[in-house]
C-alpha cells in the first residue's frame, strides 16, 4: 500500500519535471509511465510470493502497528477501495463532459489511467496481507478473503476497462482519418494490441494465483519452495509481455522522432546519407557514359559503313546527353550544403507545377484546405526535386494512357500535427504488385531507355530524411494517388 503510494508520487513528480524542463509531451510521459506501472504491478504481484518478508518489511511493520492500535486492516482497505471507486467514477464523468466541450479529455484520461493503475499496485499487497493475517489470528481471515474478492474484481475491471478503451480510439481514428498510413497502421496496431492484451488478461485470469495462495496458506512451510517453482513459469510470461508492449510503444510513438531534441539530428543524418548515396550513383553513371563516348569516338573513326556510323552518332548523342545531365547533378550535390529552414510547400508546388505546365498540357489543380501555414522545416532544394519528380511521373503516366484530358489534383490536408499532401492523377495506374516495388532503386513501371528508375526511390529518401512518410494507392488503368505526410513546424 505504502509502496504503491510512493511509486505514484514519484511518477507524478517525474511527469511534471519533464513537462516543465523538456519538450516531451505530457501524454507521452503519462502513457509510458502508466505502462511501466502496470508492468511493475504484475511483477510485484508474483515477486511477493517468495520475497514479501524481506522487501516489504515496511508494510509488515504498518500491519503490526495497526494491530497495536486495534484498527482492522480490512475496514481500512475497504474504505480506501470505495474512495478509489468514487474518485474514478467522478473523473470518468468529468472526462465525458470535457470531451463533449472539446477540452483536454485525453490528458484527464491519462491521469485517470495512472490513478487506476495505482490501485492495481495498491491491491498487489494482498499476498503479504493474507500471509500476515494467517499468522496473526486477531484478524478475520474470512472477512479478509471477502474484501480481497471485491478488490480483485474491481482490479480486473480496471485492467479490462483501460486495456480496451484504446480500441475505441483506434477504430474512431481509422474511420475518420484521411491519412492512408494511419489507416494501415491503425489496423496493424489494433490486431497487435489484441494479441498483447490476450496474453496479459489470460495470465491475470487463468494463472490461478489466488487458488495457489489459498493452497499455500494451508501449509506455510512449503510457501517459499513452491512459490519459486511457480515463478519460474510466471516470470518468463511477464517478461515476454513486457518486451512486446515496450516494442509496441517504441514503434507506435516513434520515440526518437517524437522528442524534439532528436529531430534535427535524425533529419540531418538522413539527409547526409541521401546526398552521399546520390553522389556515388551520379559519379558511377558519369564514368560509364564517358567510357561509352570514348568507345563511340574510336569506332566512328576506324570502323563501319554509313549506316553504322549513323547509329554510332546516335549512341554518342545519347551518351553525351546523359553525361552532361549527370555531370550537372553531380556538381550540384558536391557543392550542396544541408540547410534546414522554414520552407513553404505550397510555394514549392506552385513552382513545380509551373515547370510541368510549360512542358506539357496536363491540367493541374491545387486545393489548399490548410490556408494558414503550409511550411515545414526542410531543405528547399531537395523538396523542389521531390515535387518535380512526383509531378513528372504523373505526367508520364498520363501520356502512357494517351489521355487528351489529363489531370493532376493536389490537395493539402491538416490533421493534428501533420501536414498531408494528396497528389492524384488519372493516368495509367499500377497494379498492387507494381506499387510494392515502385520505391526500390532502378525499378520503374515506365519501360523506356531514358528512365533510370531512381526518381521515386529518391523521392522516398527525401521524405524520410525530413522525418515524413509517403504512401501510394493505385488502380490499373484508372488512377494513382500518392500521399505525403510531413511534421508541422
Amino acid at each position: 500500500m505504502i509502496i504503491s503510494i510512493l511509486l505514484l508520487i514519484i511518477l507524478i513528480a517525474v511527469l511534471f519535471f519533464y513537462n516543465i524542463y523538456s519538450k516531451i509531451s505530457v501524454m507521452f510521459i503519462v502513457q509510458l509511465g502508466g505502462l511501466c506501472l502496470i508492468i511493475t504491478s504484475l511483477i510485484m504481484f508474483t515477486m511477493k510470493l517468495s520475497y514479501y518478508n524481506g522487501i516489504f518489511g515496511l508494510e509488515m511493520w504498518i500491519y503490526y502497528l495497526m494491530r497495536k492500535i486495534e484498527v482492522n486492516i480490512n475496514d481500512v482497505k475497504l474504505w480506501m477501495a470505495i474512495g478509489y471507486f468514487l474518485i474514478f467514477i467522478s473523473q470518468s464523468f468529468i472526462m465525458w463532459e470535457f470531451s463533449k466541450k472539446g477540452k483536454r479529455a485525453k490528458t484527464l484520461f491519462a491521469f485517470s489511467m495512472i490513478f487506476a493503475l495505482g490501485f492495481v499496485v495498491f491491491n498487489t499487497n494482498t499476498v503479504s496481507e493474507i500471509i500476515y493475517i494467517k499468522a496473526n489470528e486477531v484478524f478475520s481471515f474470512e472477512k479478509s478473503q471477502k474484501v480481497n474478492d471485491i478488490l480483485t474484481s474491481f482490479n480486473y475491471g480496471l485492467i479490462i476497462y483501460f486495456a480496451f478503451l484504446p480500441f475505441w480510439s483506434l477504430v474512431s481514428n481509422i474511420k475518420n482519418t484521411r491519412i492512408i498510413l494511419k489507416k494501415r497502421r491503425g489496423m496493424i496496431i489494433t490486431v497487435f494490441l489484441a494479441f498483447v492484451e490476450f496474453i496479459v488478461i489470460s495470465f491475470s485470469f487463468y494463472s490461478r494465483l489466488k487458488n495457489m495462495l489459498v493452497f499455500y496458506m494451508i501449509n506455510m512451510i512449503d510457501t517459499y519452495t513452491n512459490a519459486i517453482g511457480e515463478l519460474s513459469v510466471i516470470i518468463p510470461i511477464i517478461s515476454v509481455c513486457v518486451l512486446i508492449v515496450m516494442a509496441f510503444i517504441t514503434v507506435k510513438f516513434d520515440v526518437f522522432n517524437t522528442i524534439d531534441f532528436f529531430k534535427p539530428y535524425v533529419a540531418r543524418s538522413n539527409m547526409k546519407i541521401l546526398l552521399m548515396d546520390l553522389k556515388y550513383i551520379f559519379h558511377d553513371f558519369k564514368n560509364i557514359m564517358m567510357t561509352i563516348i570514348a568507345l563511340q569516338n574510336t569506332a566512328l573513326d576506324d570502323y563501319g559503313g554509313e549506316e553504322g556510323k549513323k547509329a554510332l552518332v546516335k549512341i554518342g548523342d545519347f551518351a553525351y546527353s546523359y553525361a552532361q545531365k549527370v555531370g550537372e547533378l553531380l556538381d550540384i550535390y558536391k557543392s550542396k550544403k544541408i540547410t534546414f529552414k522554414d520552407v513553404d510547400l505550397l510555394a514549392i508546388i506552385y513552382e513545380a507545377s509551373a515547370r510541368i505546365k510549360a512542358e506539357s498540357n496536363v491540367e493541374i489543380n491545387i486545393l489548399n484546405n490548410v490556408y494558414e501555414n503550409t511550411s515545414i522545416s526542410g531543405d528547399e532544394y531537395q523538396l523542389k526535386i521531390l515535387f518535380y519528380n512526383l509531378l513528372k511521373n504523373a505526367v508520364d503516366a498520363i501520356k502512357v494512357k494517351n489521355m487528351p484530358d489529363g489531370r493532376i489534383d493536389i490537395n493539402f490536408i491538416e490533421e493534428d500535427k501533420w501536414l498531408c499532401i494528396d497528389l492524384t492523377d488519372n493516368g495509367i495506374g499500377m497494379s498492387r504488385k507494381e506499387t510494392k516495388k515502385i520505391w526500390k532503386p532502378f525499378v520503374s513501371s515506365k519501360k523506356t531507355f531514358m528512365n533510370w528508375g531512381i526518381g521515386l526511390n529518391q523521392v522516398r529518401n527525401i521524405i524520410e530524411a525530413h522525418l515524413g512518410y509517403i504512401d501510394i494507392m493505385s488502380k490499373k488503368n484508372e488512377y494513382t494517388k500518392i500521399q505525403l505526410v510531413f511534421q508541422r513546424n
